[in-house]
């Protein structure tokens, strides 16, 4: 598990720095449920109701984000679960919606019949059912975390590494989630290798000292998390050999861990 740690310390010792810093640390400030981003299409399922600033509270009865304060990945996972309640109305079918309008400030009840966005002829429409906006987390501010007090420094480096490293590791667990259950939709937003070298290129080139921290850590944080699940050649897995000895009380034979590690 020394990698893991490694990974995280190195994340924490950057926001430190940062926090601590005359820059301080940036950090993206959510309000709960989804923000309706544009006017909606002609013709599309909401024209006429709902308005670009509308904020979108639940679905059919749902609450879309239960923290006051979400987390990023809390605010992502409210749009997708609304996303979710568009998709699944069936033909004819009606989503009521609990919308907070910008000039009102209190929740009322909107009801939409989702449409299918895709014209095969005159009669016949066909693809996944949408209400014709463009759908945002709701995002209100960057806030920049800042403080001269070390201890009070350490304390946000700490609660934004652990922020950071939980909402990778949820985002990892539905990712490997909806890939096992065949409903996956977001695999090209995944990078591989080579979108990463290119991705730490444009970092690079930005030739700003900050971007490039802040992207270390932000990397350091995900091989800390990657390497923590549980499989065979990875420090989870031998964490997981070590804890399978510990509750047996027997060691495990050096072959069959080699055997499994090779295996995986």
């Amino acid at each position: 598990s020394g990698g893991v740690i490694f990974n995280l310390l190195l994340s924490f010792l950057i926001y430190f720095g940062q926090i601590g810093g005359p820059v301080g640390l940036p950090s993206p400030v959510f309000e709960p449920g989804v923000k309706v981003g544009t006017a909606p299409q002609a013709n599309s399922a909401a024209n006429g109701l709902l308005r670009p600033g509308d904020v979108i509270l639940s679905a059919n009865g749902v609450p879309l984000t239960s923290s006051s304060s979400p987390t990023p990945f809390e605010a992502q996972k409210g749009m997708q679960e609304l996303i979710a309640a568009i998709r699944a109305t069936p033909d004819g079918g009606e989503v009521e919606l609990s919308v907070i309008r910008n000039e009102k400030g209190f929740a009322e009840s909107v009801t939409i019949k989702p449409k299918r966005n895709i014209q095969l002829d005159a009669k016949t429409t066909t693809g996944p059912q949408t209400i014709g906006v463009m759908l945002t987390p709701n995002y209100v501010k960057n806030q920049n975390l800042k403080t001269n007090d070390p201890i009070e420094a350490a304390k946000l480096a700490f609660q934004y590494t652990k922020t950071l490293s939980t909402e990778t590791a949820n985002g990892l667990i539905s990712f490997l989630s909806q890939s096992i259950s065949g409903s996956s939709s977001g695999g090209g937003q995944v990078s591989g290798p080579i979108g990463l070298i290119r991705e730490g290129s444009n970092v690079v080139a930005t030739r700003d000292l900050q971007t490039v921290l802040l992207f270390a850590a932000a990397i350091s944080v995900n091989l800390g998390v990657v390497n923590a699940l549980p499989l065979p050649a990875l420090d989870g897995g031998q964490l997981l050999f070590i804890l399978a000895e510990a509750i047996t009380r027997r060691k495990i034979d050096q072959r069959v861990q080699e055997g499994i590690t090779g295996v995986a």
